[in-house]
């Protein structure tokens, strides 16, 4: 029989033993407070633990966030993260009840959607896929240790995380979402939070056109958290990323960027990326409140969660314009 125990007292150090048991390396004590402990304006993380016959077999939390939607609709969501399930309880269905429970607390909390980041060829994909997700695709974009360095012709400038920088980022990340849906921040302080004073160092960097971003130094690789173009010139933009990863490789460490937009993957693919291809997933926690937010009349239900995805349909929920920062 399952189990599921809801914010158990003292138990923040058991699952972060598990996160590092089960995804090798996950990360220290910093992180994790980062991730699940960090204060913010929205709703407080909901750790989940599931036992099976009363031996512990699978954790997960529900951290939650406030989403734009192309019409401007604010909305609250659940996002399932840092998902996981004992070897020894694997396939007998742990993923698919923290899943029923995500949905139940994110409805509890005000959500109208859960959502969850997964590589598309991974267990917890499939998963979704059965409890109903909607997909949008993403891209994870990474260098190997075969990735050329390519020539640098746009130098980049590092600047001083001031104020007037990080509220020209903020102002910059929230018209470079106008239309589509996104992850909202409502002020300075709650960019800053997300994207500068992350676990690890970050940087502020500006290229010759113009183009803006933050690097978050890990242990060997430079995550591009943030990344806003100046323009959609194809070719200074791939002048750009290439500069980005000739900054990373020269130093002798890796470049990791995720991204919901086509035509950055197919550019950073040019500049020599790998490409593997993500799924954004998505789970109606609340339909009632997601009508509302899409101005959907009467009261029939969707039926099918694909038409999330569809143009042509009264639920579409809009095209995504992601940042790796984004994703915590």
């Amino acid at each position: 029989m399952i189990t599921v125990d809801v914010n158990p007292k003292g138990k923040d150090d058991e699952f972060l033993k598990c996160l590092n048991f089960c995804f090798d390396g996950w990360g220290d004590r910093k992180k994790y407070e980062w991730y699940f402990r960090r204060k913010t304006v929205y709703p407080e993380t909901d750790l989940i633990f599931l036992k099976k016959n009363n031996d512990l077999a699978a954790g997960s939390a529900v951290t939650y966030r406030t989403v734009a939607l192309p019409n401007d609709k604010e909305i609250t969501v659940g996002i399932m993260t840092g998902a996981w399930t004992l070897p020894s309880f694997r396939n007998q269905g742990c993923f698919a009840r923290i899943t029923e429970e995500s949905l139940r607390l994110s409805a509890m909390k005000g959500g109208v959607l859960l959502l969850g980041f997964t590589v598309a060829d991974r267990a917890s994909f499939r998963q979704l896929t059965r409890a109903g997700s909607a997909h949008f695709p993403c891209s994870y974009l990474f260098s190997t240790a075969q990735t050329k360095c390519p020539e640098q012709k746009s130098m980049l400038r590092f600047v001083k995380k001031g104020r007037p920088v990080i509220a020209e980022l903020s102002a910059r990340l929230a018209a470079n979402g106008n239309g589509y849906a996104r992850f909202l921040y409502a002020s300075e302080q709650e960019f800053d939070s997300q994207f500068i004073h992350r676990p690890s160092e970050t940087e502020i960097f500006v290229d010759d056109y113009g183009n803006i971003g933050i690097i978050e130094k890990t242990e060997d690789t430079d995550i591009l958290q943030l990344y806003l173009s100046n323009s959609d010139d194809e070719s200074r933009m791939t002048e750009s990323l290439a500069s980005i990863l000739s900054y990373t490789l020269s130093a002798g460490r890796k470049l990791f960027l995720y991204s919901s937009q086509p035509g950055l993957v197919i550019l950073s693919r040019k500049v020599g990326l790998e490409v593997k291809a993500g799924s954004f997933n998505v789970l109606i926690a609340e339909e009632s409140r997601l009508r509302e937010a899409l101005g959907i009349l009467g009261t029939t239900p969707i039926g099918d969660t694909n038409l999330l995805t569809r143009a042509d349909s009264d639920w579409f929920l809009g095209n995504w314009k992601l940042q790796s920062g984004d994703r915590a």
